[in-house]
């Protein structure tokens, strides 16, 4: 999407000048939750010395497992082991060590490297959590993106962290999603990145006046990073505008962002044109299993007014009770009541 951030998070491509060690904190933090170690394994540690005197061994990180990628590659870039690390696992075949390798290579600004190890993994025995860096590299090259479907059914099932599921929603522009997603994220693991998504929130009506309070509530609760509490401060009060640069950019960047923009603005003239034309029927058909609280301003006024053309109104009721909520005063309430009146 628009977004995407500094601590390793692929949400910032093109600009892949990332630390590994912030990567690090975004995969922890993912993984955390949705999936904890079973009784008898140990928590996740190392394969390689905290020490620029050695401590790198093939036989070692053979034996890392899933849970030590984050605890290695933040022990790599602490002690500036990556260009050993990618030397010594050179050939190795381990699912965790050639995701490693991706991390060691983006943290070394190789985008193309990172891509070429990382598509040498199989998404279907990944950790979900893991799939969301890959599949962020991938959505900037041609091709298929085999971690897409993967991440999308982990997502669907539940079985992906908030962090990663929230920001799954944001790339489809699904903001209300995102927005709930976002709720039970932990603060602390929060990026630059969220406050990129937060910003497109803030330029979504349905969702700007919650992610304020979303904001808020975070910053009170004294988890928020250091690093974003003055952005996020600033943030809250501000009335953000689009910057039609950055959104030329991030469409030509982001494949699935501009097909996802274009098939919304599809929708929308299709909704303005029936409008137009006095086809209320196929606006009502169109609306019909739509949130309310996720559609644009225009959408629900045209499918309130629809709905109340064609008599349907418990489905009118729907989207006159999200008209007022967005503007809670008595002209709406009135104008409501006029409109149902005048077309019953």
């Amino acid at each position: 999407m628009l977004q995407r951030s500094a601590r390793f998070d692929l949400a910032t491509l093109p600009s892949l000048a990332v630390m590994v060690a912030s990567s690090c904190l975004f995969l922890l933090g993912c993984s955390r939750e949705e999936h904890p170690p079973s009784p008898g394994d140990a928590p996740g540690f190392s394969v390689v010395k905290n020490s620029m005197t050695g401590g790198v061994s093939k036989e070692v990180l053979k034996t890392m497992r899933w849970e030590d990628v984050v605890p290695t590659a933040e022990a790599c870039a602490r002690n500036e082991l990556s260009e050993s690390v990618l030397e010594y696992s050179v050939g190795l075949p381990e699912g965790p060590c050639v995701y490693l390798r991706g991390l060691l290579e983006l943290s070394l600004s190789h985008p193309d490297q990172a891509h070429a190890e990382w598509s040498r993994l199989d998404p279907t025995v990944m950790p979900p959590d893991f799939l969301y860096a890959p599949w962020r590299l991938a959505a900037t090259r041609s091709g298929e993106n085999r971690f897409a479907a993967p991440l999308a059914a982990a997502v669907k099932a539940g079985h992906a962290g908030p962090l990663v599921t929230a920001r799954w929603h944001a790339a489809d522009a699904n903001w209300v999603a995102a927005l709930e997603t976002y709720l039970r994220t932990d603060p602390a693991e929060w990026s630059p990145h969220e406050v990129d998504q937060f910003r497109m929130m803030k330029l979504n009506r349905p969702t700007a006046r919650d992610a304020d309070q979303l904001m808020a509530g975070a910053l009170r609760g004294g988890r928020v990073p250091q690093s974003l509490r003055g952005d996020l401060a600033r943030l809250i009060k501000e009335t953000p505008k689009p910057d039609k640069a950055a959104l030329a950019a991030a469409l030509k960047s982001d494949p699935e962002l501009a097909a996802a923009a274009i098939e919304a603005a599809s929708r929308q003239l299709g909704l303005r044109q029936a409008f137009a034309s006095n086809r209320f029927a196929e606006v009502v058909e169109k609306i019909r299993d739509e949130d309310p609280s996720g559609a644009s301003d225009e959408t629900v006024l045209l499918a309130f007014l629809s709905a109340s053309q064609v008599d349907e109104k418990p489905l009118a009721d729907r989207w006159a009770q999200e008209l007022h909520r967005r503007k809670p005063t008595a002209e709406t309430a009135q104008w409501i009541a006029e409109i149902r009146k005048a077309t019953r």
